[in-house]
């Protein structure tokens, strides 16, 4: 690969920091959680992935867009 899933978060953010961006990972320590968040990622979650999981951790930052939409503007939303 030409970079870890950190610095693609850290220049995706550049670029477009509305760009939402989860970590699937294998690892599973408090310390891996915040070198992604720390990175830009928005959520974290482990491998294997529980769908029950998921569902809530995109539930939870579509209600933030939903809950914002009136109050950010329309385009960061589009791309």
């Amino acid at each position: 690969p030409i970079m870890d899933g950190y610095t693609a978060s850290k220049e995706i953010k550049k670029i477009k920091p509305n760009q939402k961006i989860f970590a699937f990972t294998a690892h599973a320590f408090e310390e891996d959680k915040n070198k992604c968040l720390a990175a830009g990622m928005d959520d974290f979650l482990t491998k294997p992935i529980n769908v029950a999981q998921f569902h809530h951790c995109i539930q939870k930052h579509m209600d933030h867009i939903i809950n914002n939409f009136n109050s950010e503007p329309l385009e960061q939303f589009l791309d």
